[in-house]
């Protein structure tokens, strides 16, 4: 019962948040979202799924870029902010290292593939095999 008493006295403490406020909290926190479930699919190795959320990711900053900009209003708001912004940091930076030694290994192939075209470019195609 005090709890619930301690919560309406902080509610009706705190003052209301405009909705430019309100709204750039919510895009935020839907980036966070996102950057959480892109850990876990780079965890996974599950880069084609990585790869849906980058767009989710991207079409999320997008809004941010294009929602009306509004200081924040309250301290608690501009803390709510920076938790956010250091989880969507961490998190970047997480999957940055759990996909670069994959993106390594996809340049280093098609680095091959590219010097392989090059060859039958150069030398080109045989018809058949000696062997046949």
């Amino acid at each position: 019962m005090s709890v619930q008493l301690a919560e309406q006295t902080l509610s009706m403490n705190t003052p209301p948040i405009s909705n430019a406020c309100s709204t750039t909290i919510k895009i935020y926190q839907q980036i966070a979202s996102i950057t959480t479930q892109m850990c876990a699919a780079a965890i996974e190795k599950n880069w084609n799924h990585l790869l849906l959320l980058g767009q989710e990711y991207q079409d999320s900053v997008e809004s941010l870029r294009n929602a009306p900009s509004a200081l924040p209003e309250s301290l608690e708001e501009r803390e709510e902010r920076t938790i956010l912004l250091n989880q969507i940091l961490e998190n970047d930076a997480k999957v940055r290292d759990l996909a670069m030694p994959e993106l390594g290994r996809m340049s280093e192939l098609l680095t091959r593939i590219h010097k392989q075209k090059s060859m039958l470019q150069a030398y080109g195609q045989t018809t058949g095999s000696l062997l046949q």
